[in-house]
């Protein structure tokens, strides 16, 4: 599927030629699909001057507006692409100084998520821990669905592109599993890369929406159906995991552990699918 992509670059003195990319934007122009990685620790953030730990604030502060004006807009009926793609722009133009943003350039994948996390680990990631950490959740996500695409039963109820859309926002998912009998979404999670601020961020907004999903159900548009589909409250939701090892790893994953003990999501590594993934081709054909 095709994106577009934005590259969000530290501009210390916009009289010199320096900058340093810290971050990039991705969004479908199809599905409205989206999605931001950012440098979230200033030390990331080459010296070459100026003011990086303020930066590197006003730089998170940024991905939240992002995210709350792409929500604020679907409140108001705006679709998710035009406000993301409007929004950046204006961005753009504006020239906010110290932060300035590439023209859009297209690029191709199967997610947001994913284009997101290659072209951060190929443009911006410098350090090699930051980018294990992108490769690591991009490579469980490609065995999580090689895993149910293996299985000629299930891979039939596969849903292309899933995106789920609860109450007033929507939830990222990789895998979703939909037919008259049964329903499953799915997320990768690693907490093996850098214990980031990003990471403890993306997880809580995801916990935020399934809580949607488990109190009021959500939609998920089937592209190769060409309908859209309601999800139960009650579906089945897959956390598929790294298990964390260092102790600031450890900490990320026990949080989000216990909210998902509360909102029923089960964690499952990759090695365990294979299993699951059999009792979901019995639930099926029963």
């Amino acid at each position: 599927m095709l994106y577009r992509y934005w590259v969000v670059r530290y501009v210390p003195d916009s009289g010199r030629p320096d900058t340093v990319g810290v971050g990039v934007i991705a969004s479908s122009s199809k599905t409205g699909d989206s999605a931001t990685r950012f440098i979230t620790r200033y030390r990331d953030i080459p010296d070459i001057g100026g003011p990086r730990k303020e930066f590197a604030e006003f730089l998170r502060g940024f991905e939240h507006d992002l995210a709350a004006y792409s929500v604020g807009q679907s409140q108001i009926g705006l679709d998710l692409h035009s406000s993301v793609f409007s929004y950046v722009e204006r961005v753009r133009r504006q020239n906010y100084g110290l932060l300035q943003i590439d023209a859009p350039m297209p690029a191709s994948g199967n997610s947001a998520d994913e284009v997101a996390d290659l072209l951060f680990a190929r443009i911006i990631a410098r350090s090699g821990e930051t980018q294990h950490s992108t490769h690591r959740v991009t490579d469980l996500r490609r065995l999580a669905r090689e895993s149910y695409l293996r299985n000629g039963v299930v891979a039939k109820r596969l849903v292309e592109r899933p995106k789920l859309e609860v109450k007033n926002g929507s939830a990222k998912i990789d895998i979703a599993v939909v037919s008259d009998k049964y329903q499953e979404i799915a997320r990768a999670f690693s907490f093996l890369g850098n214990p980031s601020q990003e990471l403890r961020d993306r997880v809580i907004a995801w916990n935020f929406q399934i809580n949607k999903l488990r109190d009021e159900g959500a939609s998920l548009f089937d592209v190769r159906r060409n309908q859209e589909v309601r999800i139960s409250p009650d579906a089945p939701v897959l956390a598929v995991i790294e298990y964390p090892r260092t102790k600031g790893q450890v900490k990320i994953y026990n949080e989000a552990s216990a909210d998902w003990e509360e909102l029923g999501i089960i964690p499952m590594t990759a090695e365990g699918l294979p299993h699951h993934i059999n009792s979901v081709q019995e639930l099926l054909v029963a």
